[in-house]
């Protein structure tokens, strides 16, 4: 019933609970501006596949007319896809609470992705390519009056582009597994949500967000120990159930001002004048310093270490 969805949050699609007969659901309304519903339908295509090899990930569930998405019409117009899951177990646990063996399942878990897209061919439609999907190109328009900005922008994109055909090895990717896409339950049991980024991208793309968020959610941090008590552990999990994905570590580097820029433009882009709060304007501005400064997230000779 209407009333009995709970709002959970809205950034690009619209996030709500409810209570059901068996359980906790969560509903998500997404904008067809956003993604198509075949988009989101090969997002479910692929869900369930992950899940028939019990892999944990988030479960879809069927609406009552036995489809995975229901189009939602205003005055006549598709306007938006509804999609419903199962809540998964478990809660969100910010980095500061995460030790070496969640990092080490979180490798595991997006290497056993890794592994079975390598090997599979969705059902119908497919995900979008990575690039085709990058906001980098809307720099301009995020940072209209920002000369330096757009600056640093055009000086990245050659070396974005130039990957495309450095990193032949590509794959369908989570493409944001991070803290806050994962539930930690109380047997230390890691479950993956929030597969609205997949994309077809270089499979070094996943390695590399997930590098990124441990990261840069502790700017008070040294990046180097940081970065290095993550990474031990995350490869080691990794490694042991699908191939490291092809590419060095200023491939690595590059992903990550990539990541930086995404962001920065996508914040000005998505959320409306009056959603900003000032602790959106400190990381905003975070974002678009580094990206002028074209300081490297990680020093280049920490990433050697693990990707060279």
């Amino acid at each position: 019933h209407p009333d009995a969805l709970e709002r959970l949050g809205a950034f690009e699609s619209e996030v709500l609970q409810a209570p059901t007969a068996d359980g906790e659901i969560i509903l998500k309304v997404i904008d067809v501006n956003h993604r198509s519903q075949d988009q989101v339908q090969a997002e479910i295509d692929w869900l369930l596949a992950l899940r028939e090899r019990d892999l944990p990930v988030a479960q879809p569930i069927p609406t009552l007319t036995g489809r995975w998405t229901e189009p939602l019409d205003v005055e006549g117009t598709h306007a938006a896809t509804a999609v419903a899951y199962r809540k998964s177990p478990g809660e969100h646990r910010r980095y500061d609470a995460w030790n070496d063996d969640h990092a080490r399942k979180l490798g595991t878990l997006l290497g056993q992705l890794h592994a079975h897209t390598r090997n599979w061919t969705p059902p119908g439609p497919t995900r979008p390519d990575w690039r085709d999907v990058d906001v980098l190109d809307q720099a301009a328009t995020a940072y209209p009056d920002d000369d330096a900005m757009q600056n640093a922008v055009v000086r990245l994109l050659p070396h974005a582009n130039a990957l495309t055909t450095r990193l032949p090895d590509v794959g369908l990717v989570h493409a944001d597994a991070h803290a806050w896409n994962v539930l930690i339950d109380h047997h230390d049991t890691l479950t993956l949500i929030d597969f609205d980024d997949a994309i077809r991208a270089p499979y070094l793309h996943d390695l590399a967000i997930a590098l990124y968020y441990p990261v840069a959610t502790r700017p008070d941090e040294p990046a180097a120990r940081t970065a290095e008590r993550f990474l031990g552990p995350f490869l080691e999990g990794f490694d042991a159930v699908a191939p490291r994905p092809h590419g060095n570590s200023e491939d690595v580097a590059t992903l990550l001002a990539m990541r930086i820029a995404d962001l920065a433009i996508a914040v000005h882009l998505t959320v409306p004048p009056g959603d900003w709060t000032d602790d959106l304007r400190t990381t905003a501005t975070r974002l678009r310093d580094r990206t002028v400064t074209q300081h490297d997230l990680v020093p280049l000779a920490t990433l050697r270490t693990f990707f060279d």
